[in-house]
């Protein structure tokens, strides 16, 4: 069974956002959340790559092109058991010092945190990430991370390395 573990379910999810100031309201061009996205976007993308090449790096050696059918298979499996062992969890977060506010019916509602998903025309979901009120970071930190933790823990998995990436 792969080790994959959904990310926690979020009690608020988004499609659109509207960032205002109390002068006027952001085109989203001069949105800062807007930025932060489109930059956050482009930084995980180019570390799930960073993750391919990096597993994909396990199973360049010229031993392996030169090697017959028994050869090679006694090189390749040692290679991937090694690597089938790892999991990356890129679980991306924008952290925003202004408050967070959702539309609910007739008012304004706060809330800590959401996730926000982009749409493709269709609808459907091409990338997500979740975005926190500073002063809420720590709790939400600690409540994401506990999920992971007991999710591959259900996999009977252990942590053997841990890397973060900011």
């Amino acid at each position: 069974m792969p080790i994959v573990a959904d990310p926690p379910p979020a009690k608020h999810i988004v499609t659109a956002f509207r960032e205002t100031n109390t002068d006027k309201e952001k085109d989203l061009e001069s949105s800062v959340l807007w930025r932060a996205l489109s930059t956050l976007r482009s930084a995980t993308s180019a570390l799930e790559l960073e993750c391919e090449r990096w597993h994909s790096g396990w199973f360049d050696f010229p031993e392996l092109r030169t090697a017959d059918g028994r050869q090679a298979l006694s090189i390749f499996l040692p290679l991937a058991t090694r690597d089938l062992g790892f999991v990356d969890v890129v679980h991306s977060v924008v952290v925003l010092d202004a408050g967070l506010w959702l539309t609910a019916p007739r008012s304004l509602k706060s809330v800590p945190w959401c996730r926000f998903h982009q749409l493709d025309h269709l609808g459907s979901v091409t990338w997500w990430c979740d975005v926190v009120q500073s002063s809420t970071f720590p709790a939400y930190a600690g409540e994401v991370s506990a999920y992971y933790v007991k999710a591959y823990e259900r996999h009977r998995a252990r942590a053997a390395r841990m890397r973060y990436s900011v």
